[in-house]
């Protein structure tokens, strides 16, 4: 694809949402007697050079505040770009105000711009410094020094230590918080690269939106950082030992961080330590906050509404406390929800039972206390939907067989069973710079558990060698992913033996 074609594409995408947002401020604000600010078409040359070179600075700057700030200014989205990289206007933010909360109509033209700026960098940079610099998209050789200067932001909360909507100098930030100052502008400056704080006023550090996040969105998104910087990217250097020494991971012990926590497995040294399970609990919580994780998405996921009738069974594996049962329950009149956990789960489920089940579903929903891996005992009970949310990929293939074979007692013709989890593409995307949280998932999990993520086709060949194993037959194979869902469903039904 030629650099002349994917500006055409970029400055197609930003025209539109200059569009949209202009007719929005129309409806919003009484027209100005003043001439309109200069769209995208009136600023940038015709030649596809200027184009590229438009392009290429909003890239090789932090471009990304683009879709980060709150909405105040109104201006042209690449009009904006080469003011704010010009002169006269390098150091204000405010220009980029105005693309923060697009609607979301928009987005699709948003990953459009920032897959092609993506591209357009892809082939124009040099791979000597696509490798080594810093400014660089992915996480390359140098992108740690940008993951040690948030680190310590966070860990010496840098960020508290300037006013909401004010500022600080260096001196009043080291004063504050007791780092030396040399240290203050240090990791200060690298931050500022990404976004993270400004200098308005030379010396002078105020909050950017993606700072003052920092400040607003509590302990959860500082959680999250510190689960990254201390539990994964340390362990994650020692990934080429622990294939050296184990080859293909099988066991959670085997994984580089067990390696690097006395060969113990993520799960024992959280249990061991409290303050580090909390951390990741507080992390995962904040993570799953998100809409694209909302427990609503299971609704589209199957057709629940089908399987509503008097006397039907559903099975929730690895179920917790039970919240996507309830929420199952209360949507639907006549389901029974079995949720299957740990006995010290169950135990506590049972407990709180009261607070945690609204009193009109109470009798529709039980527990059982009995680890996913332990078959299920051979009884007359069996189960018209079986599924597991987000479980799958905590484990190794050798584990994943275990958990289906583990079911097998409580199938009948005509069970069916829903996977959710991240469902990788089946081929590869390519250069994508939107498009890749499910391969880092992949990747943290192979760092922190031994385990994958993997494709809805790589989860059915594991179902059908359980299958074969007893000379037995899925069929009806699915695959959905529900709109702006995080999660992807694959399910299928189980015909017997």
């Amino acid at each position: 694809m030629s650099l002349t074609l994917l500006a055409s594409e970029i400055l197609a995408a930003a025209k539109e949402i200059d569009k949209s947002l202009n007719e929005s401020d129309k409806e919003q604000t009484q027209p100005s007697s003043n001439a309109s600010s200069p769209t995208v078409f009136e600023k940038i040359s015709k030649c596809s050079f200027d184009i590229v070179c438009v392009i290429g600075n909003l890239i090789f700057r932090p471009w990304r505040l683009i879709l980060g700030e709150s909405t105040v200014n109104h201006q042209s989205l690449l009009h904006t770009s080469s003011k704010v990289l010009g002169k006269d206007d390098e150091r204000s933010v405010s220009y980029f105000e105005r693309y923060n909360a697009l609607p979301s109509e928009l987005l699709s033209k948003c990953e459009v711009l920032i897959n092609n700026c993506h591209r357009i960098r892809t082939l124009i940079e040099a791979p000597e410094t696509a490798l080594v610099n810093i400014y660089s998209n992915v996480l390359m050789i140098l992108k740690w020094t940008e993951m040690v200067s948030l680190q310590v932001i966070c860990h010496f909360e840098l960020f508290k230590a300037i006013p909401p909507s004010g500022s600080a100098t260096y001196s009043e930030i080291s004063a504050a918080t007791g780092l030396p100052l040399h240290l203050v502008i240090r990791f200060i400056r690298i931050a500022i690269l990404n976004g993270i704080f400004t200098e308005l006023v030379p010396g002078q550090v105020s909050h950017t939106p993606r700072s003052h996040w920092l400040l607003s969105r509590g302990q959860g998104l500082i959680d999250i950082i510190n689960v990254n910087c201390y539990e994964l990217a340390p362990a994650a250097l020692r990934y080429p030992e622990a294939i050296e020494k184990y080859g293909v991971a099988e066991e959670p012990e085997q994984s580089p961080f067990a390696l690097i926590n006395s060969n113990m497995p993520i799960f024992h040294v959280f249990a061991r330590e409290e303050s580090r399970r909390l951390r990741f609990g507080n992390a995962m919580q904040y993570l799953t906050s998100d809409e694209s994780y909302d427990v609503r998405h299971i609704l589209v996921g199957h057709d629940w509404i089908s399987d509503d009738k008097a006397g039907a069974r559903v099975l929730d594996v690895g179920g917790g406390l039970g919240h996507v049962s309830v929420f199952l329950a209360e949507q639907t009149k006549y389901l029974n929800f079995t949720v299957q956990d740990l006995p010290n789960v169950v135990e506590d489920a049972i407990k709180n039972k009261a607070t945690l089940i609204k009193s009109q579903v109470q009798d529709r929903i039980s527990f059982l206390p009995l680890s996913f891996f332990t078959p299920h005992p051979v009884s007359d009970i069996f189960y018209d939907v079986v599924f597991m949310r987000w479980i799958l990929h905590n484990w190794s293939d050798k584990h994943v067989r275990q958990i289906f074979r583990s079911l097998l007692p409580i199938l009948r013709k005509g069970s069916r069973v829903l996977i959710i989890e991240y469902l990788l593409d089946e081929e590869c995307i390519g250069v994508n710079a939107t498009h890749n949280i499910g391969l880092r998932c992949d990747l943290m999990m192979g760092v922190g558990f031994g385990a994958k993520e993997r494709t809805a086709r790589e989860i059915r060949a594991l179902m059908e060698d359980v299958a074969a194993e007893c000379n037995g037959v899925w069929s009806n194979w699915s695959v959905r992913k529900p709109k702006c869902s995080t999660m992807g469903f694959l399910e299928a039904t189980w015909q017997g033996v």
